[in-house]
């Protein structure tokens, strides 16, 4: 018989397991043996301070009982009978051993002193060379068999306690736990992400920071990588309306379906194609993994474009005069949201046909990623980031082009 155990429970378990053992050596009985297997992790429910519904990983290991069964003198403890007016709850010891009906619905009658009072419990005792079957109240149970019944109690609450052990311990265990979420769900959120907003890479972010600029104006691009972000989505307050519509694309099915048929086909030679296959195959992703998650999508979307990359790169350049205002046509790259000295904005980064770059700080517009806008604004910088020149814009007045 196999039981699901906290691990952290092990080292009780087995020094109860051995408590048995000796006090069955005392009675020349059989041992219990029973092997314990490799600690794993196991996604469990669980609702955090907020009462929101969330997944957390425990550390739990399997333990099984090759004989399970204590028998002393020919006779085995066969189950524990419940009793309630609304019918029995009978929790059997002995699963190869068939309880007769009448168990069921038997009241706390005892078959040793033939007294039927208030018991909550009775309790079933079973030969196997006679097949006998005697239902017994806990205070007879020793002077019927003719031994200290004590060791089968013992025995018999021990494998009540396993069998229990993960629900007594969730809220123990849940403390201990990481909270996790379900891979699909973070990749198809991650999939919405990138297709509105563009994808930044962990190490994107960190070099970013690491150097980081504010304009005359107060705006500083902060990045913070995707993973991140979509992690964070979990504990908004309200799901962006954006996201929401995502996720009821016709197509999010379809694309994720790809990307994870992608991931599968991928030969594992290198550590980080060994991580998101790893990722996959258990299903679920942790806040240290989410970044590593959101990758996938990243990656898998660079690969669809690798063909956009052998083209002549194009060399970014100025455009304009400064405080003047001229006529812009350009596609949207990405869409990063940061905060500064007025609230929450959106570094809006476009290209234009040439190459050039346009950016645009703004927090009053709500554009996607890939589309094509036309429109006028107001030229008030020309900058430079990472040795590509860049124009910085206000005031813009864009049009999508459908």
């Amino acid at each position: 018989m196999k039981y699901t155990i906290p691990t952290y429970k092990l080292k009780a378990v087995c020094k109860k397991l051995e408590d048995l053992n000796k006090r069955i050596d005392g009675m020349e009985g059989q041992r219990i043996e029973y092997t314990v297997g490799i600690s794993y992790q196991k996604p469990v429910q669980d609702v955090n301070e907020d009462d929101k519904e969330i997944t957390r990983l425990v550390d739990v290991v399997d333990i099984e009982l090759i004989n399970p069964v204590v028998s002393l003198n020919g006779w085995s403890f066969l189950a524990v009978i419940e009793h309630n007016k609304n019918g029995n709850m009978v929790m059997k010891k002995l699963y190869d051993v068939e309880i007769p009906e009448q168990y069921w619905n038997s009241d706390t009658y005892c078959e040793h002193c033939n007294v039927d009072r208030y018991r909550k419990n009775t309790y079933l005792v079973y030969r196997a060379d006679t097949k006998e079957i005697h239902q017994v109240g806990s205070t007879c149970l020793t002077v019927y068999l003719g031994f200290d019944a004590s060791l089968m109690m013992a025995h018999a609450m021990f494998l009540n306690n396993l069998s229990d052990m993960m629900n007594r311990e969730h809220t123990r265990m849940c403390r201990r736990a990481v909270e996790v979420q379900e891979l699909d769900r973070f990749l198809k959120e991650t999939i919405v992400w990138v297709n509105k907003l563009g994808y930044v890479s962990a190490k994107k972010a960190r070099e970013n920071n690491a150097s980081l600029k504010v304009d005359e104006y107060g705006n500083g691009l902060y990045l913070t990588a995707t993973g991140v972000d979509v992690w964070g989505l979990k504990y908004c307050k309200k799901t962006p309306e954006w996201i929401v519509e995502g996720l009821n694309d016709e197509h999010i099915d379809e694309k994720y379906n790809q990307i994870i048929e992608w991931v599968k086909g991928q030969e594992p030679n290198t550590d980080y194609i060994r991580n998101i296959k790893t990722l996959v195959e258990r299903g679920f992703v942790t806040n240290k993994t989410a970044t590593t998650a959101a990758s996938i999508v990243g990656v898998w979307y660079a690969k669809q474009h690798e063909n956009d990359k052998k083209e002549p790169k194009k060399i970014s350049n100025h455009v304009g005069e400064i405080r003047k205002r001229m006529d812009f046509d350009m596609v949207l790259k990405t869409a990063t949201p940061f905060e500064s000295t007025f609230g929450a904005s959106t570094c809006y980064r476009f290209e234009t046909e040439e190459g050039n770059i346009i950016v645009w700080f703004t927090g009053s517009v709500n554009l996607e990623v890939g589309k094509r806008y036309v429109g006028k604004g107001t030229v008030t910088k020309h900058d430079e980031y990472n040795g590509i020149k860049q124009t910085i814009i206000n005031r813009a007045k864009l049009n999508v082009v459908e």
